[in-house]
Formats: C-alpha cells, sequence, structure tokens
C-alpha cells in the first residue's frame, strides 16, 4: 500500500511499493509549501513529473535533507536549493534536468551532500560551487559537462566523495590539484577523457577506499607510488593503453578486492 506518513511538526516520507506507480496533479511544491516545519522529506523512487524553477520548496526553510532521486524532475538546477540555510542533503540523481549549474552559488556552509548524478546537466561546472564551503559528497557523474576538467575542485578540501565519471571533459591530464584532497576516500573519474600517464602524485591520496580511472586514454607505466595507498580496497584502470608491468609495490596495497 502506498501512503504518505506525515509529521506536522518535524518531516514528510513518502513510501512507495514496489507494485505500482504513482503519478502526481498539480505541483508538489504547492502540495507541501504549507509545511514550513519539514526537515526531512524523501520521495526518491518514484514517477513524480514537475519542472524545477525558482519556486520549488522555496518556503520549506527548515529542511535538512531533501532527496527527489529516481523521478521525472525537469529543469534546471534551482540556486535557491543551493543555498537553503539548514539543507545538509541534496539529491536530484536519476532525473531529467538539463541546462548549466547556477553560475553564481552563494556562500553557503550547510550543505554536505550533492548529488546531481544520472541528469542531462551540461557547459562547464561553475567555480562558483566553491562557495560550497562545507561539502563532502560530490557527485557530478552519468552527466553532459564539458570543458576542461575544473581544476578548482582541488579548493574543496573537506571533500571524501568526488565522482565525475561519465562526462564530456576536454582531452586533459588527471588534474594535479587533487593532492589538495588529503581526506579523499572515492575518487571516480571513469570515462571522461583523462590522458598522459597515471600520475606519481596519486600515491598522496592516501586516505583513498576507491580509484576508479575506468575507460580512459591513459599511457605508460604504472608509478611505484600506487603501493602508498595502502587503505585502498578498489583499483579499476581497464580500458586505457597501459603498458609496462605491475610494480612490485602494489603488493603493499593488502585491502584490494576486501
Amino acid at each position: 500500500m502506498d501512503r504518505w506518513e506525515v509529521s506536522k511538526n518535524f518531516f514528510v516520507v513518502f513510501v512507495h511499493s514496489a507494485s505500482s506507480s504513482i503519478h502526481t496533479h498539480g505541483s508538489l511544491s504547492i502540495a507541501l509549501k504549507t509545511l514550513t516545519n519539514l526537515q526531512y522529506l524523501y520521495l526518491e523512487h518514484n514517477q513524480f513529473e514537475e519542472m524545477l524553477d525558482s519556486f520549488t520548496f522555496r518556503e520549506l526553510t527548515n529542511l535538512e535533507q531533501l532527496d527527489l532521486s529516481d523521478n521525472i524532475l525537469s529543469g534546471t538546477v534551482p540556486r535557491h536549493l543551493l543555498h537553503m540555510p539548514n539543507l545538509d542533503v541534496l539529491d536530484l540523481s536519476d532525473n531529467i534536468l538539463t541546462g548549466k549549474l547556477p553560475a553564481t552559488i552563494p556562500r553557503n556552509s550547510a550543505l554536505n551532500f550533492l548529488f546531481l548524478h544520472g541528469n542531462a546537466l551540461d557547459q562547464e561546472i561553475p567555480s562558483s560551487i566553491l562557495n560550497l564551503t562545507a561539502l563532502n559528497h560530490l557527485d557530478l557523474s552519468e552527466n553532459e559537462f564539458s570543458g576542461e576538467m575544473p581544476t578548482f575542485l582541488g579548493n574543496i578540501t573537506n571533500l571524501v566523495y568526488l565522482f565525475l565519471s561519465h562526462n564530456k571533459f576536454d582531452n586533459g591530464p588527471i588534474p594535479e590539484s587533487l593532492t589538495q584532497l588529503g581526506k579523499l576516500r572515492d575518487l571516480s573519474l571513469k570515462d571522461t577523457q583523462r590522458t598522459g600517464t597515471v600520475p606519481t602524485w596519486i600515491g598522496s591520496l592516501q586516505s583513498l577506499l576507491l580509484l576508479d580511472l575506468d575507460r580512459n586514454e591513459l599511457t605508460g607505466s604504472l608509478p611505484t607510488e600506487l603501493g602508498l595507498l595502502t587503505y585502498l580496497g578498489l583499483l579499476l584502470l581497464n580500458r586505457n593503453q597501459l603498458t609496462g608491468t605491475i610494480p612490485a609495490e602494489v603488493s603493499n596495497m593488502g585491502n584490494l578486492g576486501k
């Protein structure tokens, strides 16, 4: 049975059974705009159809977590959702959002988790994303972002999770600015047109648990510095043009495959 669970003062949860489909009539934003005490709103894995705009959930300033993933939401990413005062989690993944990210993102020290994968967002990633100063999980994978892979992402020093895979960046090396991300645990640059070699500085990212460089145009031999990634559990280097032998230092990566 599908049902709404509503708490007047705190949160709304939508429960969707796997055996049926839900279609909305009218606007989600209008339906929920009076619930100004909402803190948690989970509507993921449904078939809600709506165009996001500058009015979407604007009144819900107490939101701390908003999950609208895996629906049929169109439009662009609303600028105001990126600077709501209490929003810690914003998940708009697996919808049909298009266009570019807002060019001017105001300074925001609340947002920790931003998930936008599986849309059709395009053009360059704006440098104003640096204003999301608390960001530690950023997933922009499976979109159509283009231009140079942004080196400024190395300035988001709280990042522990960075997924940029399956985008249309210009050919280029793995940005050395990533060495500034000392807390990084998961890094995926799969299918992002990376060229050159696997850099020796990769060994400085010693907190990595996942490194995905699959389906690029990387060449040359693997650096011995890979052996410094002693916490690494998953290393994906397939579908490149790497040569040479696997360095003996890889044996130091005792967590691989665990």
